[in-house]
């Protein structure tokens, strides 16, 4: 009670009321002997209604295993479509379109073509005689596997999302198109004709730029990239199989390399850039320069003995 409610005096009649009011008041006697025997009927009936509830919940949990299932493994499937001949799925010949599930294979013989919708990604043309599975379908692993024969993919998405498996090893899309052939050894060809795809094998992968060939080669370390007018005795020496040096010999091999020239489409922005290139037998840099440290550069390159010309054109931009 605050002050002002202490000085508020009662009315007559509210306070003959009040005095009117019984000093105590009890419960009836039967009155917890009811509220227990409802207490105890609402049990009988919460027993029955929660197996009542059963099947309900197990359907739920159903539905929701469902859709984690989905979720983690994506759109178990992409469309395909026929674009010549009578390409097989899964062993039966396709209609007009069809669907390629994972685990599931596409062949085509000698005279017929499909098309793989890659999501919503691209799309993979495949060419006759081959032989072509979907292993996954994630949002963030979307990956094929080309037994032999050849493909042609075209893919718009961030890189390394996109896959393609065969017998030498595994084709990584950068955001690219590229044709991919391969025999069942594993032997085969790869073509970038969009962006860059990179090709890993063995613990070893080799990036392929635009206009680029690589080769493939089973048991061996991806091929090292080639233009188109390479000459033939370049192409003659680099499908040679490669035998790795030992840790010894790419020292001693390292000691007596020199005259190596350097180019950069950006400038060289630190001292330590020019000490790395040294120990890899850098004797001449072309850069175009500009950069706020460009005297301290100018140093470390006259301590080196190295010959350096700054062009004034600056290919590298981000």
């Amino acid at each position: 009670m605050n002050e002002r409610e202490r000085d508020t005096e009662l009315s007559p009649e509210l306070q003959r009321a009040v005095g009117e009011l019984p000093r105590s008041i009890e419960p009836p006697a039967d009155l917890w002997p009811g509220i227990r025997d409802r207490i105890r009927q609402g049990k009988r009936e919460g027993g029955r209604g929660l197996r009542w509830w059963i099947p309900l919940a197990l359907a739920a949990a159903l539905v929701l295993a469902v859709g984690l299932r989905v979720t983690r493994h994506g759109n178990a499937s992409w469309g395909l479509e026929r674009t010549a001949g009578a390409p097989r799925v899964d062993g039966t010949p396709m209609g007009i379109s069809g669907t390629l599930r994972v685990g599931g294979w596409v062949e085509t013989d000698d005279s017929s073509q499909a098309v793989i919708a890659v999501g919503t990604i691209g799309h993979v043309d495949v060419r006759p005689g081959s032989r072509v599975g979907l292993v996954r379908a994630r949002d963030t692993d979307r990956r094929l596997t080309l037994a032999y024969g050849a493909i042609h993919a075209k893919v718009d998405a961030p890189p390394r999302i996109f896959f393609v498996e065969t017998p030498a090893g595994t084709a990584i899309d950068l955001g690219c198109e590229y044709t991919l052939e391969t025999d069942r050894a594993g032997r085969g060809l790869i073509h970038v004709t969009g962006g860059y795809v990179e090709f890993a094998a063995h613990g070893t992968r080799s990036i392929v730029p635009l206009g680029a060939f690589a080769m493939t080669r089973p048991g061996q370390a991806p091929g090292i990239p080639y233009l188109e007018d390479a000459p033939a005795a370049l192409r003659e020496a680099l499908d040679e199989p490669l035998v790795p040096l030992t840790a010894d010999e790419r020292r001693a091999w390292l000691a007596r390399l020199g005259g190596v020239s350097l180019v950069s489409d950006g400038f060289i922005p630190f001292r330590d850039n020019i000490e790395h290139a040294q120990k890899h037998g850098v004797s001449f840099i072309a850069q175009p320069g500009g950069s706020t440290r460009d005297d301290i550069v100018i140093r470390a390159a006259n301590e080196y003995g190295m010959t350096m010309v700054f062009s004034g054109v600056r290919l590298f931009h981000h």
